[in-house]
């Protein structure tokens, strides 16, 4: 609204001339009325009014700088003080256009002191902050979501993930900004990984990527509990497999589960479980293939690797006994072939009798 008073038709070449243009008396003495009465509108925290008296000093002399050093105060106070999200951030548009049009008058050889114009340019700051605030762009957390947030985060540090589900689950109760709540429930999913709930975890995480705005941090953090929550989860179906007896379908879940691609520690603990699922089914050869990739892995310590390396070294002895026929084996062989010759030899006899 600033802006269009300052341009209106009419301005043109004429705005060196206007600048420097002396009113004539009636003229002044009208515009040192407005301003006084503009200044008393200001001191009594009125800044509507203070904006109404200006726009009347506007249409005598659009040019004078006064003019705009006031309603930049009133608009700023509007935009501190407005309750409805629009009308804030109009107030904030037009504070801005104030100083965009006291930085232009000053451009055109207008005195305004440089402290006005250097506080001005720091408020603005603060300014557009509030309006990414009043739309949406960026969210505020609530008092009471602050307080359950870092009591959940407290509850973490101290292993307690139960008490932490519970003061995050009551953050988001209370809490309205998306972006915000999107940020709890990657927190939740952390408790819920850890407490063994995979498929909640899973949940919270596909909550948290739909929401519309969520930095490229926060996305990435969720992608990747989301990933390692769905693999926790196949490797908890494997092992419940394993338990029953049905190793096939556990090989098929374990395999999921690496497929899911967490951390590679994780990958690796994985292969080491398919390592023996799949010895369990006599595919000892892909055993080895996850013995080799565990301990090709540098995020293993020690004590995993030799795990892993006592596994190997059993796995080939089974592989190359598997090769190999057993003795008693080849005994039964030469056993069964006399005995046939015997038969053979006697049934001969009995021919030639």
């Amino acid at each position: 609204m600033v802006l269009e008073f300052l341009f209106a038709a009419g301005v043109g070449a004429a705005i060196t001339g206007a600048v420097s243009q002396k009113l004539d008396q009636a003229k002044s003495r009208r515009m040192e009325s407005l301003f006084e009465k503009a200044k008393e509108y200001h001191q009594q925290v009125r800044p509507r009014q203070t904006i109404s008296v200006l726009e009347e000093a506007m249409k005598i002399d659009r040019f004078d700088p006064r003019i705009y050093v006031l309603m930049w105060h009133a608009y700023t106070n509007l935009a501190i003080t407005q309750e409805d999200k629009a009308a804030q951030v109009e107030a904030i548009d037009n504070a801005m256009q104030c100083y965009q049009v006291l930085q232009w008058l000053a451009g055109q050889g207008v005195f305004i002191p440089s402290e006005i114009l250097e506080e001005y340019e720091k408020q603005i700051v603060h300014l557009k902050t509030l309006r990414d605030i009043a739309t949406g762009k960026v969210q505020v957390q609530s008092k009471k979501g602050e307080e359950y947030e870092r009591k959940c985060d407290s509850a973490m540090q101290a292993n307690d993930f139960k008490k932490a589900l519970v003061y995050i689950n009551k953050a988001i109760e209370v809490e309205t900004g998306d972006l915000i709540i999107a940020g709890y429930h990657v927190k939740r999913a952390i408790a819920k990984e850890v407490l063994g709930d995979y498929a909640g975890a899973v949940r919270d995480c596909n909550m948290a990527l739909t929401c519309e705005g969520l930095s490229d941090e926060v996305r990435e953090i969720a992608a990747g509990i989301r990933n390692s929550a769905k693999a926790d989860q196949y490797a908890h179906k494997a092992q419940t497999a394993v338990d029953a007896g049905n190793h096939r379908k556990a090989l098929e879940y374990i395999t999921n589960a690496i497929d899911s691609r967490t951390n590679d520690g994780v990958v690796a603990v994985y292969h080491m479980q398919r390592a023996g699922i799949r010895e369990t089914l006599g595919d000892y050869g892909g055993a080895l293939d996850d013995c080799d990739i565990v301990l090709r892995c540098q995020e293993l310590d020690n004590k995993q690797k030799e795990i892993a390396r006592g596994f190997r070294r059993f796995l080939k002895s089974k592989q190359q006994a598997e090769k190999k026929p057993s003795k008693p084996a080849a005994q039964r062989t030469r056993t069964s072939a006399k005995a046939l010759t015997g038969r053979t030899r006697k049934g001969a006899t009995q021919s030639d009798g």
